[in-house]
């Protein structure tokens, strides 16, 4: 979510103080939850409603034990990896339609909010169509929409691909165990 709020500096749609206020309260909101000693009552909270969890595992408590600096180095790297897939989407759309370089924060942000909203659709199977029409509407804002359809199309199988191979990879580690 802070990389697509990061990205809309580059938008020229919105004013940079807008932005601004957006990404601090962003930034605020995600220090606050995050924050152990919140995210510790949170799961209190969590597992208290789910009963059965506590019946079967009557010893197990989850508590969150990472202090605030672990935290937000942790919220760096996963922002570093969102760029890092955004300049691999970068290169996947400039293979089929041609974009500036400048662009490419503004591609990490379409990806990540996409990738954001199929996770949160829960009335698709992995999101299936969410992630596709978003990005192609958002594409389509810089660039045709025939050519942010075909994609996001392309985009969906090259992601199932990545993700197979990566399933095959660890079934090449690990074989699996019968419970």
């Amino acid at each position: 979510l802070l990389v697509f709020i990061v990205s809309l500096f580059l938008w020229r749609r919105f004013s940079p103080v807008s932005i601004s206020a957006l990404f601090i309260a962003g930034c605020g909101a995600f220090l606050i939850i995050f924050s152990p000693r919140i995210l510790n009552g949170v799961l209190r909270w969590v597992f208290g409603i789910f009963k059965s969890f506590r019946e079967k595992f009557p010893n197990s408590s989850l508590v969150f034990r990472a202090g605030f600096k672990p935290v937000l180095r942790i919220i760096l790297i996963l922002a570093a990896d969102w760029m890092i897939f955004g300049a691999a989407v970068y290169c996947l759309v400039n293979s089929f339609y041609p974009i500036g370089l400048s662009q490419t924060v503004i591609l990490c942000g379409i990806f990540a909010i996409s990738s954001i909203l199929g996770i949160l659709s829960f009335f698709v199977p992995a999101g299936l169509g969410v992630r596709e029409g978003v990005q192609s509407y958002l594409l389509g804002m810089f660039i045709p929409l025939s050519a942010a359809i075909m994609i996001s199309v392309v985009m969906r199988v090259w992601m199932i691909l990545g993700e197979l191979m990566c399933f095959l990879f660890a079934l090449k580690i690990k074989k699996p165990e019968v419970w």
